[in-house]
This record gives C-alpha cells, structure tokens and sequence, in this order.
C-alpha cells in the first residue's frame, strides 16, 4: 500500500481549508509595471494559456500557467491554478515552491511556511535543478534552483514572522545549495540579517568572510553591495536613496534600514523603513519585510531584542531592595541568557554560590509568561517555584509586566499582589523588578550589557 502519495495529498487538502482564512482577507495590489514589461507579460500569458488548454495534465503547463498569472498581479488566481497542480502531482515539490511564493505575496505566512516545509521534504535526497526565470535577465541565465528557492522562501518567511531560530536554519540550508555568485549573494544578506536579529554579530561577520570584491554578478548587484556594506567596504550613507519605488531600492534600503537598526539608530532605520512602504513595491521582499518592521507589535520587539542576548552572560548589581535584605546584598550577581528555543528563553540567575534560580520566559502569541524555576542542588524542584505571571497586553519594545498569576498565589498567598517588569535597554541594561502593591517591598537588580562576561557553569538541575 503506498502510504506517502495519500499523505501528502491529505496534507495538500488540510492546508487548502487552513490558507482560506488568510486569503479571504487578504488584500491585493497589482504591480506597478511598466507597459512594455506589461505587454510581455499578457502574451506570454495567453501562450501560457493555450498551452494549458492543449495539456491541462502537464505539470509544466500548469506551472507556466500559474507563474504568469501572479506576474500581472493576479496572485489569489495563481494560488487556485498550483493548488489545482497541487492535486493533480502531489509529489512534485515545484507547486508547492511556487504557491508558498504567492502566500508569501499576500502576506499568508503560516500557510507559506507549510508549503516549503512539504516542498522541502519532497526534494530530500533528489538531484536539484535549474529553475527557469520568467522574465529572463540581461544574460539569459537563472540564478536561482528549485532548492535554492524552497530554502530561500521558507527562510523568509520565518523572517518576516519573526522566528529567526527557524530563518537561521533554512537559510543555513539555502546556503548549502546557493552555487553561483547571484544566489550566494543573496543567501548571505538574508543570512548575515538574521544572524543579527539573533545578536550573533561574530557569527554574522564570519557568515560573508568568503565574499570576495571580483564576483561576477548578473542580476543581484544590490545584495552585493548590502554584502560589502556589512564587510565595512561600503558606506550606508553611499547606498541610500529617495526612490523606493523601484525593486532594488526596496530591496537595498531594507538592508540599509536594518544596518542602522542593528547599530543602535532606529530613528534612521524606522525612517527607511516608512519610505519603502510609501513606495509601490508592494510585492517585492523588501517591501514586505519593511512592512513587517512596521506591523511587529510591541512584545515582539522586546522579544526580539532578548534573543540577542542568547549565550551571554552579565554582572548585576541590586538598585533597590528591602531594608532588610540578606540575600542579595554583597553576593556577585550574575544573569546568563543560556537557553533560547523557540517562544521560549531560559535564563539561570546566580546569587553568589546559589544556583538554584532560572527566569523562563514563554511567548505566547503577543503576551509573554514569566515564571521562577527554583531547584535544589540535586535538581529536584523546589516547593516554591514555577510562580510569576503573564502580560496583560504588548508591553512596549523595552518595558514587559508581568502581574501575578493564580498559580503564584496558590504557592505564595502574600505575593498575589505581586508585579514583576524587565526593562531591556538594547545594548546598555537589562533590569529584573518586582514591587508588591500596597507595601513598600520594591526589588530591583540591574545588569551592564555593555560588559559581557565568561559564562557561568550549569545551574542546578542542568547539564553542561
């Protein structure tokens, strides 16, 4: 009994009904395209429509026909025709690759994401192949392959959605399988940004180490020059430009956009990123990435600036605690960023010699939970622990609160008046406090983010 093709059929049909949601609202702009561009366009869709209605069961003709479809801008029409290739070859990964495009066109993230996964795993194991382009370049050459671009996409679409764990795995992927000099190109922009969302900036510099200055590029000039501004041969000021409406400066303003992000000048990046969106490049990934940036709500941000903070450690010092306090006062105080997954960070606080406390922080769509893993020295929980409290909105990019839960007043009856904030100040502090409203009990520690230090041994109850 063959199992597989049935499997993947009924994966194809669920994903269907789940895109529908997204594609019943989602909105559509046409392209802006010049009338030349525009004529070529229409004749090689009525080519692409006679051959379909010649061989409407050729994969190819579906393909063509589907391609040239979203280039006029019908993309929720193109999604319909590789879904209509989708149940004639459920095997073919080339469907799938070219409708997670479109769903990535109309901002159907999720949905994309699940077509270049069942694409990915299609391709497992196969010879890759060149992917024909639509509107050949200057050379008639493709850049690009049909491995290349499942990775390509599925990374971008993590991207966008802000799980950079899993765009950093998928470009990793794409990199593997990026074999000329237009496609690396490209790989390693979009590498390198993630690598820096991820605070990895040692990392990322490693990252494009290997591109050189005589590379021989067809079409992907701007990655190049992106690649070389992060290498420090090019200066931002020398590729910015007043002009989003055009797909290179959508494209190379996003980077530079993010190049002043990443260095602490947001009011730039913010600025650039606002410009692009003005433009008509609706389509274009830099368009839809910049668009992205605008429309991340609050905890994200926040979120995303913890995750830079992932395998580093810093010193505390206390700010603020009770009269009598004894715990904290006098004792080295160190936070270490140990443990980052997806939606969830893990971040053991050391107290002199005690080891016992862990901060895990879960995100949970825009909220995040805040709770306290105490361990004994043989690991086993202690009975308080796994008390703390959820966000009761966005927060703001450097303020989370987190007042107390049901849980915590079953394990701390005293603490249901509890409230508990981190504030994140990028590259400058990371602050834990709590205050018990109606009292004076007001604790506050902050760490210098500015000076990182040698990471700690293991908590009790981990393992190096």
């Amino acid at each position: 009994m063959k199992i597989l093709p049935i499997f993947i059929l009924l994966v194809a049909f669920n994903s269907i009904a789940l895109a529908q949601n997204c594609l019943e609202t989602a909105k559509m702009v046409a392209p802006v395209i010049s009338e030349n561009v525009r004529k070529i366009y229409l004749d090689k869709l009525a080519e692409a429509t006679e051959d379909y209605q010649k061989n409407p069961n050729n994969a190819d003709a579906i393909i063509w026909l589907g391609r040239r479809t979203a280039y006029l801008g019908n993309y929720k029409e193109s999604i319909k025709i590789f879904t209509e290739g989708i149940e004639k070859f459920p095997k073919d990964a080339r469907f799938y690759r070219h409708r997670g495009h479109r769903f990535i066109t109309n901002r159907c993230f999720d949905d994309a994401i699940r077509d270049f996964e069942s694409a990915a795993k299609l391709i497992r194991g196969k010879k890759d192949e060149i992917e024909p382009d639509g509107l050949p370049n200057a050379r008639n050459t493709p850049t690009s392959t049909l491995q290349s671009n499942i990775f390509y996409h599925l990374g971008f679409a993590f991207y966008v959605k802000g799980d950079f764990q899993n765009a950093l795995k998928a470009y990793q992927n794409c990199e593997k399988v990026s074999k000329n000099p237009d496609m690396l190109v490209a790989t390693k922009h979009w590498l390198y940004m993630t690598l820096r969302r991820l605070g990895k900036k040692t990392e990322a510099e490693k990252s494009i180490a290997d591109i050189k200055d005589n590379l021989e590029i067809i079409e992907n000039d701007d990655y190049y020059k992106l690649v070389k501004l992060y290498q420090g041969k090019l200066k931002a000021e020398d590729l910015m430009t007043n002009d989003a409406n055009s797909l290179g400066n959508a494209s190379l303003g996003y980077g530079v956009g993010n190049w002043f992000l990443y260095n602490g000048e947001s009011e730039k990046a913010e600025k650039i990123f606002r410009q692009i969106t003005n433009g008509n490049q609706w389509a274009s990934f830099g368009f839809i990435a910049a668009e992205a940036e605008q429309k991340m709500s609050e905890s994200a941000k926040f979120w995303t600036q913890l995750e830079k903070l992932c395998g580093k450690a810093f010193g505390g010092t206390v700010e603020n605690a009770p009269a009598d306090d004894t715990t904290f006062k006098g004792k080295t105080l160190v936070m270490h960023v140990r443990s980052c997954e997806k939606n969830r960070i893990r971040i053991p606080f050391f107290v002199g010699e005690d080891k016992s406390r862990t901060w895990v922080l879960t995100r949970q769509n825009d909220r995040i939970l805040l709770k306290h893993d105490h361990r004994h020295e043989d690991g086993k929980p202690d009975a308080v622990t796994m008390y703390g409290g959820l966000t009761t909105n966005e927060g703001s990019a450097t303020r989370q609160m987190f007042p107390a839960d049901q849980e915590t007043v079953r394990v701390i009856a005293a603490a249901a008046a509890n409230v508990w904030w981190i504030d994140l100040m990028p590259n400058e502090s990371f602050s834990y406090n709590l205050r018990r409203v109606g009292t004076e009990r007001f604790f506050s520690i902050k760490f210098d983010l500015k000076k990182e230090i040698p990471a700690p041994s293991a908590p009790w109850g981990w393992k190096d």
